[in-house]
């Protein structure tokens, strides 16, 4: 338990690719996957899957412009299909009913990777909103506490020497 004037340091410890020494530095790590098509007119698609704390982006691995982005606080849920397809759940506000499944194929190293990473980086934004709140609730007792003696201080007059 965190009492007193105690501070909390949360470190990430993130794995990298080798090569990949400027995904390493921002914390991002990128996949070459397919995604898979989820309804009939739509086509499996090469692209290069960016997770980073923010989310997971789908990018096209020519032009690293982006196609998609998934905000981490939207997706719901992700699961391993099979040794080589993993899944994500996403809603939106387009979305009504129930979220968007989102299929990624590749190599089991990277499907593996792929859940590890994404639930590593949900929670990661879990404990950060978890600090930030017990920071918030800290901050606000603090506030009371302390207009409740100025407020005390006001009734009794001040203090003679």
């Amino acid at each position: 338990m965190i009492t007193g004037g105690q501070s909390v340091v949360v470190m990430l410890l993130l794995p990298c690719d080798d090569g990949d020494e400027q995904g390493c530095e921002s914390g991002v790590q990128k996949f070459r996957v397919k995604m898979l098509a989820e309804s009939g007119g739509q086509s499996t698609v090469d692209v290069l899957c960016q997770i980073g704390l923010d989310g997971i982006r789908m990018l096209d691995p020519n032009t690293s412009r982006t196609l998609r982005i998934y905000p981490i606080e939207n997706i719901t849920r992700c699961d391993k299909f099979d040794s080589s397809t993993f899944a994500f759940w996403s809603k939106s506000s387009v979305d009504v009913v129930e979220p968007r499944r989102i299929r990624l194929q590749s190599n089991s190293y990277t499907t593996n990777t792929l859940l590890d990473t994404v639930t590593a980086h949900h929670t990661e934004k879990a404990l950060a909103v978890s600090f930030e709140n017990l920071r918030l609730t800290k901050y606000n007792l603090f506030k009371q506490e302390n207009q409740q003696a100025a407020e005390l201080k006001c009734t009794r007059g001040p203090s003679s020497p």
